[in-house]
């Protein structure tokens, strides 16, 4: 969860940096913050079920199989439909931006909706899908009707055009990093080990993993500096 959250303040970054005070961004967590229970609660039950891979992986089914993630669907725009249009009608955006899975099937008819009570001095509000994940999708990240639709990766284009999204759609353009990883910088290697307190004569390795850490790191067998980050 703290990864899309992660790529939502990269694309504000990047916005800030390219179009500085011509775009205001506002980053919604609207499950979270406008669901009814139990959808309110994605976060907590995302950190447990990832702590249990196997918990993890029949949700993960559960979710692209058809009928229950349809029984989903309705259950979900059953009790939390209301509270996401006020959400999104309060916030009158110009432009929507999903950079999470669960954030396409109830946003995007509401937003079809507000385009056709639009006055006519004002364009249609796009919804665009920026995928975050890149080797592989989940299904609820595509909606065919979404104006746009990122993808990072060839296997997840593939992904995309399995379930439905016409190719005129569909985007390939690498994941949302921050500014700081794309922006040029005269500083030299030596200078950034010397800020991150990193030894000048060992090889240094950098250990990544998800959001939600990747538990203790074993440090036997390795001479050299560590980092770690998640």
């Amino acid at each position: 969860w703290w990864g899309h959250r992660a790529s939502a303040q990269a694309i504000d970054q990047a916005v800030s940096e390219l179009f500085p005070g011509k775009i205001d961004v506002d980053i919604v967590d609207i499950w979270t913050d406008h669901a009814r229970w139990p959808f309110n609660r994605f976060v907590p039950s995302y950190r447990f079920m990832a702590k249990h891979p196997i918990i993890w992986r029949v949700f993960y089914a559960y979710g692209r199989f058809p009928p229950t993630k349809l029984f989903t669907e309705i259950m979900s725009r059953s009790t939390c439909y209301d509270q996401f249009r006020r959400a999104i009608e309060r916030s009158d955006p110009d432009l929507v931006l999903s950079v999470h899975p669960l954030c396409q099937h109830i946003p995007i008819p509401i937003i079809r909706k507000m385009n056709k009570m639009r006055s006519n001095d004002r364009l249609p509000i796009p919804f665009v899908t920026v995928v975050t994940d890149l080797g592989g999708a989940h299904p609820t990240w595509f909606n065919k009707a979404c104006d746009l639709c990122f993808v990072p990766s060839e296997a997840v284009r593939k992904e995309a055009l399995k379930a439905g999204v016409p190719t005129q759609k569909i985007i390939m353009h690498g994941l949302p990093v921050r500014p700081s990883f794309w922006q040029s910088s005269t500083r030299t290697k030596g200078e950034v080990r010397a800020d991150l307190n990193l030894k000048a004569d060992v090889n240094t390795v950098l250990l990544m993993g998800g959001g939600d850490g990747v538990g203790p790191v074993p440090t036997v067998g390795f001479e050299g500096s560590f980092r770690t980050s998640s």
